[in-house]
């Protein structure tokens, strides 16, 4: 198996694939420490599984329901949930 090879062109192909649901979790700048750097935060929990792996489901799902209507996902945590929610969107289950 090659190895993955992450391109600009590739990850703007994965964004168009991506529901909008999970796009655009706001940023918030922590303010807890006087003094100190600013932290700026990315809010996951704005998306509808409350979790970042929503995005790589939502890609899977998109490339893959139509060939793969039924998938297996040994996880029942953040990426089995966005799983679920990703291949039920698109007349998939998992």
């Amino acid at each position: 198996m090659s190895p993955l090879k992450i391109t600009a062109e590739g990850v703007r192909r994965a964004a168009r694939r991506i529901s909008p649901d999970f796009l655009g979790t706001p940023l918030l700048r922590d303010v807890a420490f006087e003094g100190a750097p600013a932290m700026i935060l990315k809010d996951e929990t704005a998306t509808p599984i409350h979790s970042f792996k929503g995005r790589r489901t939502e890609n899977f799902a998109q490339r893959y329901a139509a060939t793969a209507p039924v998938v297996v996902c040994a996880s029942a945590g953040n990426f089995g949930q966005g799983l679920a929610l990703s291949m039920t969107r698109r007349g998939g289950r998992a």
